[in-house]
């Protein structure tokens, strides 16, 4: 996800594969506690790539548009899916 320019057209793609039932399990760092100078952490572009930063709130936004939610196991693995999944 946080390598994408279109984080919504992505999403979209990813849930349209998954179908009505499925679920999209994706890794991307949610990163809640960024500072002030978060353009300065290693994670953030460019020098590795991630152009589309997220927290959690975030990639619960953009799944959600989408009638979908969002479980995060820890901060980089998000599980995604649409109505009333069990979590264990």
């Amino acid at each position: 996800m946080e390598h994408t320019p279109t984080p919504h057209a992505t999403a979209r793609e990813m849930t349209a594969s998954a179908g009505a039932r499925g679920v999209v399990l994706f890794s991307a760092l949610a990163l809640d506690t960024a500072g002030p100078r978060a353009v300065d952490y290693w994670y953030v572009a460019p020098r590795n790539g991630h152009i589309t930063i997220h927290t959690r709130a975030s990639l619960q936004a953009l799944f959600a548009r989408l009638g979908w939610q969002v479980h995060h196991f820890r901060d980089a693995y998000h599980l995604a899916h649409r109505g009333n999944v069990r979590h264990a």
